[in-house]
């Protein structure tokens, strides 16, 4: 699908803005991957930009993991594959807790003889944005990722102290919050997953 169209289809939909969009449809059709992995997709659009460049690159597959929440969104992913004509490209699957809970049972499933058989040519991150949830999820998907894939992550920049200023609003510290300390609060976490050897 070209990409003008695909934007046509998800216009006005969050989170994903149509310059981001260009980037993930353009990196698909560049690596030509067989198998991508999308960790974190919320209504689908991020989705929908993979899956537009999916539908030209030959035996091309999604698999899609969120929250069971995420069934609730309008519109949500499947809504969004149906315009695409393309629901057959993507598995959407829901977890109760976390993606890592999937990146779990996808290493048991690919294990043979204790090693772990890579599975993904596009391994892209876009979730929670905590330390917790995404300190291990790169772990665990480097793990499912081929020689020369393509690791991809959102929110590099994000701090749960930053999103309280941009938006005027106070993040509840209840759940994993409730024992952050200041500078865990202040500090964009997935920039700490590659740079935590730099911290002084």
């Amino acid at each position: 699908m070209r990409f003008d169209d695909a934007v046509r289809l998800l216009e006005g939909i969050p989170y994903t803005s149509p310059a981001k969009g260009r980037v993930f449809h353009d990196l698909a059709l560049q690596r030509r991957p067989r198998q991508v992995l999308e960790l974190g997709f919320a209504h689908g659009v991020s989705a929908g930009y993979f899956t537009g460049a999916a539908q030209e690159v030959v035996h091309c597959r999604i698999t899609a993991v969120d929250l069971e929440q995420s069934h609730t969104f309008t519109p949500c992913i499947e809504e969004l594959l149906e315009r695409f004509g393309a629901r057959d490209l993507v598995s959407v699957h829901r977890e109760v807790s976390s993606y890592t809970w999937f990146l779990k049972k996808d290493i048991q499933r690919q294990t043979r003889a204790h090693v772990c058989i890579p599975k993904y040519d596009l391994i892209f991150i876009d979730g929670p944005k905590d330390w917790t949830n995404d300190g291990c999820v790169f772990f665990l998907a480097d793990k499912l990722l081929r020689p020369n894939g393509t690791l991809l992550c959102d929110d590099c920049n994000w701090s749960y102290r930053g999103d309280e200023l941009a938006r005027g609003t106070k993040h509840s510290r209840g759940y994993i919050f409730e024992k952050m300390s200041e500078d865990e609060f202040r500090e964009p976490h997935v920039r700490a997953v590659f740079q935590c050897s730099d911290a002084a």
